[in-house]
């Protein structure tokens, strides 16, 4: 949470330095065999900082060698109802899973490094104006990764890439704008970058976010009559490309008149 806002002309920005790749903000804890110790029966035990925890990702080895993950099964009646793989249970600040009374999680689960946590957001961009965030990460969370709020406005988003995962009852939101009253001058720049060099799960992401946009611009085009087809081209080359900016249809079409 940014804690203040910059100005008119000299925004604060917050943006990765150095080379390699950009710096990821994250809700993914890990949790390694040597933070485990065993509990009783077929429980074992670790402790968390955060009083908010509800999703646990779990290791696997297939049959067949295969290696995968299990999205846990939470209990909130006690550690005692843990009685089968992927179960756990959270209370004041420690974790409890069920594992075989000899065997570490991490060991059983063949991967239990993975603990995921909770945070809301990863950003949350509240009531602060003139802000520049830009060149990041943003990676499992359950409800927004980037959230512009309170009556925060001239906000920009420059190169961020945002990847929710946790299986949330509803829908996570990469980006999210609920400001009041309505912003004047919020600014979104190359937040997808379709299709790059990504790997399969990535471009899947993007494939969905670029059908998301189609689906914003076929609403706009509906009730427009298409005046500049060059423009309109180039538009629809830029939602590809993931820039923003080509939803304003001002530039290629007109309201078509009854």
């Amino acid at each position: 949470m940014p804690p203040s806002s910059g100005a008119s002309g000299n925004p604060i920005v917050f943006d990765a330095y150095g080379t390699g790749e950009a710096p990821t903000l994250t809700g993914y804890v890990g949790l390694p065999s040597a933070s485990w110790t065993f509990d009783s029966g077929n429980i074992w035990k670790t402790s968390i900082t955060s009083s908010s925890f509800n999703y646990v990702l779990f290791g696997y080895i297939g049959s067949d060698g295969t290696v995968g993950s299990v999205w846990g099964t939470k209990f909130t009646s006690g550690k005692s109802a843990l009685v089968a793989p992927y179960q756990f249970y959270f209370s004041s600040n420690v974790l409890y899973v069920y594992s075989p009374a000899a065997t570490n999680p991490a060991t059983y689960y063949g991967s239990m490094a993975a603990m995921l946590m909770t945070n809301g957001q990863i950003v949350y961009i509240n009531s602060k104006s003139w802000l520049t965030i830009q060149h990041f990460k943003l990676t499992y969370f359950d409800t927004y990764g980037l959230r512009i709020g309170g009556t925060s406005d001239h906000i920009t988003i420059a190169n961020v890439y945002s990847d929710g995962v946790i299986p949330a009852g509803t829908t996570p939101h990469g980006f999210y704008v609920s400001a009041s009253p309505a912003p004047t001058d919020i600014k979104f720049y190359n937040v997808e970058g379709l299709f790059g060099n990504r790997s399969g799960r990535e471009k899947k992401d993007s494939a969905i976010s670029f059908v998301t946009t189609a689906l914003q611009l076929s609403e706009s085009v509906a009730n427009r009559e298409i005046v500049d087809e060059e423009k309109f081209k180039e538009g629809l080359s830029k939602v590809i490309d993931g820039t923003v900016e080509c939803l304003n249809a001002s530039s290629w079409s007109r309201t078509n008149k009854q």
